[in-house]
C-alpha cells in the first residue's frame, strides 16, 4: 500500500511501458492492502508509443482513494493517456482528480485514458488533446465501467480523433452505468448538449452545464459531505474536500482526508507530522 505520499519530479518512459508521476505499474503495491490513498504527484509525465501514461499511475490494478495529480501528461502513438491514470483496472477510484494538460495517444482523457473500473466523485480540469483516429474526452478517453458524481471542465480538442466527447470519448458501458456526470459546455469548447460522449448522442447520465452553472452550486447528485465550492478554490468549480491537502513543503497544510480507512489513518497522521 501507498499512503500519504507524493512525488514532484518529471518522469519519462519508453515504448510499451507504464509511466506515472508516482507509480508506473501499481501491481507492485497489490494485495489486500494495496490501495494508493491520500497521495499525489505534480511532475510532468512523458510516455512512449503504445504505453500507459498517467499523472499519478501509468497502469493501475489497485484501488485509488483521495488522490490527485497536477502535472501535464503526454503519450506517444497508440498510448493510453490520462491526467491521473493511463490504464485503469484499479478495483475502484473514489475522490480523485487531475488538472494537468493531457495529450497524445489513442485513448486520451483528462482523468483516465482507458477505464475498466468504477469511478465516483472525480473531476478533471486540464485541457485534453487527442490524436488521429483516437478517442478523446474531458474526463475519460474510453470507459467500460460505471462513472458517477463526476465532471470535467478542460478544453477538449480532437486533433483528428474519431470520437470526441465533452466528458467521454467513447462510452462502452452499454449506456446505463453513468449517473450525475457533467461537462462544462463553456470551457470545453464542446457546446453541443448532445455531445457528452463522442460515440453516443444524448448519452443518458451525462449532462452539459455552463461554466456559470457549475460555479453557482453543486451539480445534482453531488454530496456536500464530499464536495465543496468556493470562489477562492479551484477557480470556483466544485472541488473535493478530501483532495484539499498537501505537504507544507508545497505551501499547503497537510490534512488527512475524512473517510480514510482505519488501517491507513495512523500512517496518514504520521506522515502529516513529518
Amino acid at each position: 500500500m501507498i499512503v500519504g505520499s507524493f512525488a514532484t519530479g518529471a518522469v519519462s518512459g519508453g515504448d510499451n511501458a507504464s509511466t506515472g508521476g508516482l507509480v508506473g505499474n501499481s501491481g507492485c503495491v497489490g494485495g489486500p492492502d494495496g490501495e494508493i490513498a491520500a497521495s499525489y504527484a505534480t511532475g510532468v509525465v512523458r510516455g512512449g508509443a503504445s504505453s500507459y501514461d498517467g499523472g499519478l499511475v501509468g497502469s493501475c490494478t489497485t484501488p485509488l482513494l483521495n488522490d490527485f495529480a497536477t502535472g501535464d501528461v503526454t503519450g506517444g502513438q497508440g498510448a493510453w493517456v490520462g491526467g491521473l491514470v493511463g490504464w485503469a483496472l484499479c478495483g475502484g477510484m473514489d475522490q480523485v482528480s487531475a488538472s494537468g494538460h493531457v495529450s497524445g495517444g489513442s485513448l486520451t482523457g483528462g482523468l483516465v485514458g482507458f477505464n475498466y473500473n468504477s469511478i465516483s466523485n472525480a473531476f478533471a480540469t486540464g485541457a485534453v488533446t487527442g490524436s488521429a483516429n483516437g478517442s478523446v474526452g474531458g474526463l475519460i478517453g474510453q470507459s467500460i465501467q460505471p462513472v458517477s458524481d463526476s465532471y470535467s471542465a478542460g478544453a477538449v480538442s480532437g486533433n483528428g480523433a474519431q470520437y470526441v466527447g465533452g466528458l467521454l470519448g467513447e462510452d462502452q458501458t452499454q449506456y446505463q452505468y453513468l449517473s450525475d456526470t457533467y461537462w462544462d459546455l463553456t470551457t470545453s469548447g464542446i457546446s453541443d448538449p448532445a455531445q457528452g460522449a463522442g460515440n453516443v448522442s444524448n448519452d443518458p447520465g451525462v449532462a452539459g452545464e455552463t461554466d456559470e452553472q457549475l460555479k453557482a452550486q453543486l451539480p445534482q447528485g453531488f454530496s456536500s459531505k464530499i464536495w465543496g465550492q468556493s470562489p477562492q478554490i479551484n477557480g470556483g468549480l466544485p472541488y473535493l474536500l478530501a483532495n484539499n491537502f498537501a505537504t507544507a513543503r508545497h505551501g499547503i497544510r497537510f490534512q488527512c482526508p475524512a473517510g480514510l480507512p482505519a488501517k491507513f489513518a495512523a500512517l496518514c497522521r504520521s506522515g502529516a507530522k513529518r
